[in-house]
C-alpha cells in the first residue's frame, strides 16, 4: 500500500468497557493541514498535521483453526452505528494502514468480494499500536466506545478477541469478557490450532 484513500480501512485502538481492543475502521474525513483531501501517501500519515475521522467496521469470525493461509475474519459491509463507534479527530499516529484481501463472502460465495483478515496479520499491527499509543492510552487519549453485538471482535464462544493487555496500568478483570487464548495467539509464532481454547476453535 503507497497511499490511503478515504474509505479504506486502518486499524486503531480503543477503550471498550475499561480494557483496550484492536478496532478496523473505514476512514471518513482525512485532513492534511486542516484541509480535507481524498488520500494521502502512507509515508506522511503519521505526521503531526494529520487528522481523520472513522467508523469502526463489525468484522465477524470465519474460522477458528487459525490456518496461516486461509482468513480468520471477514467485513460484511457493516458499520458500527455511529453515535457509538464514529472516530473523530484522530491524530495520524494513532492508525496504521492495513492492505487487506479480498475474498468471497462465507455466507455467500456468488456476491461480491469483501474484505478478509488474517489474526496474524491483525495481532502483527496491534503490537506496534499498542508501542506507539502506550502513552495516550495512560493520557486518557484513547477514544472510548461502547460494547456492541459485534464489537469488540468475538471469536466463536463469544468471547472479545485483540485485547490489549499489556497497555493496562491498573488490574480490570476480563473474565468471563475478554478471550483467554489472544495473548498466546499473538506471542507464539509456533501457535498450533491443537492448543487453541475451544472458542477459537468452535468447540
Amino acid at each position: 500500500m503507497t497511499k490511503s484513500d478515504k474509505r479504506d480501512p486502518v486499524l486503531t485502538l480503543v477503550k471498550c468497557k475499561g480494557h483496550a481492543f484492536l478496532a478496523v475502521i473505514q476512514l471518513g474525513t482525512i485532513k492534511y493541514n486542516s484541509q480535507p483531501t481524498l488520500s494521502l501517501p502512507v509515508t506522511v500519515l503519521h505526521e503531526p498535521n494529520i487528522e481523520v475521522n472513522g467508523q469502526i467496521m463489525s468484522l465477524k469470525m470465519i474460522d477458528g483453526n487459525h490456518q496461516p493461509l486461509r482468513p480468520d475474519w471477514e467485513w460484511g459491509g457493516q458499520l458500527e452505528v455511529p453515535h457509538r463507534a464514529m472516530l473523530r479527530g484522530l491524530l495520524g499516529h494513532m492508525i496504521e494502514p492495513i492492505n487487506p484481501e479480498l475474498g468471497r463472502p462465507s455466507q455467500d460465495p456468488a456476491a461480491s468480494k469483501t474484505y478478509v483478515f488474517h489474526t496474524s496479520g491483525l495481532w502483527g499491527i496491534t503490537a506496534i499500536l499498542e508501542e506507539r499509543l502506550r502513552q495516550d492510552f495512560a493520557d486518557g487519549k484513547v477514544p472510548n466506545v461502547s460494547k456492541s453485538e459485534t464489537f469488540p471482535y468475538c471469536n466463536l464462544a463469544d468471547e472479545a478477541c485483540f485485547y490489549c493487555d499489556e497497555l493496562e496500568t491498573t488490574f480490570t478483570s476480563s473474565q468471563g469478557f475478554c478471550c483467554p487464548c489472544c495473548p498466546l495467539i499473538r506471542i507464539d509464532s509456533e501457535y498450533i490450532p491443537d492448543q487453541a481454547c475451544k472458542g477459537h476453535l468452535g468447540n
